[in-house]
């Protein structure tokens, strides 16, 4: 991605990961690791993250959890045979002050089209 330059960038999805930063919040599961995002958020040498990833991360961008940040104490689960958050929306710092919201798993009829539920977000782009 750094070869984009310094624009704004918005990265989401099912990322099969639980995130670091919800890291007391996954205490008990199991099945999924902390590695793929870890690698983008975490990059450096943390032990609580499972080592140094800064080969595969990017040197311009940083990442802010849209969810995360605004939602501090609301689980947010997405997959709910893992009763976790697997599928996330980061923005760059070239974004992140147009945040104006966020919602995870509160889309009536959310599981119709998939086995995940929904993660939103809002910008204000004037």
């Amino acid at each position: 991605m750094d070869n984009l330059g310094s624009i704004p960038i918005v990265y989401l999805g099912d990322l099969n990961s639980f995130s670091p930063e919800d890291w007391g919040l996954n205490t008990f599961q199991s099945g999924l690791g902390y590695s793929p995002l870890s690698m983008m958020i975490s990059p450096y040498n943390n032990p609580a993250t499972g080592g140094d990833y800064s080969a595969y991360s990017s040197i311009i961008h940083n990442w802010t959890d849209v969810h995360r940040t605004l939602n501090p104490a609301d689980w947010g689960i997405t997959y709910p045979s893992y009763d976790s958050r697997i599928d996330f929306i980061y923005v760059n710092q070239f974004l992140s002050s147009n945040i104006v919201n966020s919602t995870a798993g509160d889309t009536v009829n959310a599981m119709t089209g998939s086995d995940h539920y929904t993660v939103d977000v809002f910008f204000n782009l004037n």
